[in-house]
């Protein structure tokens, strides 16, 4: 659903931008006119900005204008609202100093929240995805379940760069913490499943559809996403004990 919006989104604002190109071509016919550019019939049939600023006049070009432009403010507020918010709830950077203890305390919690209740359920609903991988594929789903898994763990990885992001300037040393690296990007969970699924439907269309132990033995894509999976819950194992500690010394310190 995230990704057919987002297809809207663009796809609408790409046709404000394109229907723009006549308006301005009018605008632009309009100002030449004034300083005697088109005195002549001709010039105005040889003119390519002439040409497209009639677009104005077609019947549908209002209409469809309107319509685009609509969707797409609509579309672009209600994807902007929900993150300018979090941000004002979530946002301490004018905090004082005596009251940054409790915020680095607020973070800590909320990234250990993040971790402990989303990403480690993706974690699992991998493994239990890779462990039912044969009847996937024995029944032609497979495909379909894996594109979902990208589908629903991407937002949660999404929302956890997002509150690095934010807070990466300030609070540093807790950020840090849950940062992807050169060594580990948690985002390969999610390339890794879509890679697998476009795989599958590769070879169901090829009518090649591999076996279960000839996937666990050769292919490539299989080993990638059961990696990912692997990594991804060693790391956010890892993470969570690694903000717990934090947690504590913060506590202590207060």
């Amino acid at each position: 659903m995230g990704r057919l919006r987002s297809l809207f989104r663009w796809g609408s604002t790409a046709i404000v931008l394109l229907l723009m190109a006549p308006v301005g071509c009018r605008a632009y016919v309009a100002l030449a006119e004034g300083a005697g550019r088109y005195d002549q019939p001709w010039h105005k049939a040889a003119s390519v900005v002439w040409l497209v600023a009639q677009t104005v006049e077609l019947w549908w070009f209002s209409p469809l204008l309107s319509f685009a432009a609509g969707v797409a403010v609509t579309l672009w507020v209600v994807d902007g609202l929900p993150r300018l918010s979090w941000r004002a709830r979530h946002d301490h950077s004018e905090l004082p100093v005596e009251g940054q203890a409790e915020a680095r305390l607020r973070i800590v919690d909320a990234l250990s929240e993040l971790l402990d209740s989303k990403l480690r359920a993706a974690g699992r609903r991998g493994a239990e995805l890779m462990g039912e991988l044969p009847a996937r594929i024995a029944d032609g789903t497979a495909d379909r379940e894996l594109a979902a898994y990208a589908d629903q763990v991407l937002p949660d990885l999404l929302e956890l760069q997002s509150l690095t992001r934010l807070y990466h300037g300030r609070f540093r040393e807790i950020t840090e913490i849950v940062a992807a690296t050169m060594e580990f990007n948690y985002f390969e969970v999610v390339s890794a499943a879509r890679d697998l699924a476009d795989e599958l439907k590769v070879a169901a269309g090829a009518n090649d559809r591999p076996t279960a132990r000839g996937l666990d033995d050769d292919n490539k894509y299989v080993v990638g996403f059961r990696r990912a999976v692997a990594r991804l819950q060693q790391w956010t194992d890892q993470r969570v004990q690694l903000l717990a500690d934090k947690r504590r010394r913060l506590v202590a310190d207060v």
